[in-house]
């Protein structure tokens, strides 16, 4: 997973320090910002690989910057994995059809999140062979 670039979309201190720590003990360029302006503004000036994303942001919702990035161009190729604490089945489905590739539920350790990377990227790859 070396060399991808991670835009992490966080506004609580502790999940942007503990997204950093394991984005970066995979190998990954972490870019850390705290809400949906701060996201869009990233995304207009680098491109990448994947967004983690937190839905409940103070400026807008998380959902909003999804649609966002995927009317942009490129912006359907960016995976988007949204990490929140609150999913009821409502809001799986509103990430879903707002574009978002995955969700992970808050908490979880290193391993679910490095299961989750993992099958997303390799899902990538597959339908880019």
């Amino acid at each position: 997973m070396a060399t991808r670039q991670v835009l992490v979309v966080e506004d609580g201190d502790l999940g942007r320090q503990l997204l950093q720590a394991f984005i970066t003990r995979l190998g990954m360029v972490p870019t850390l910002v705290q809400d949906g302006a701060s996201a869009l503004a990233a995304l207009d000036h680098q491109p990448f690989d994947l967004v983690l994303l937190d839905l409940h942001l103070p400026d807008m919702n998380g959902l909003e910057v999804v649609r966002r990035l995927r009317a942009r161009a490129g912006g359907p190729d960016v995976r988007v994995l949204v990490v929140s604490g609150a999913f009821m089945p409502e809001e799986r489905a509103a990430c879903a059809e707002a574009g978002c590739d995955a969700f992970l539920a808050k908490p979880f350790t290193f391993d679910e999140f490095k299961r989750e990377l993992q099958f997303l990227f390799a899902k990538q790859n597959g339908a880019n062979a």
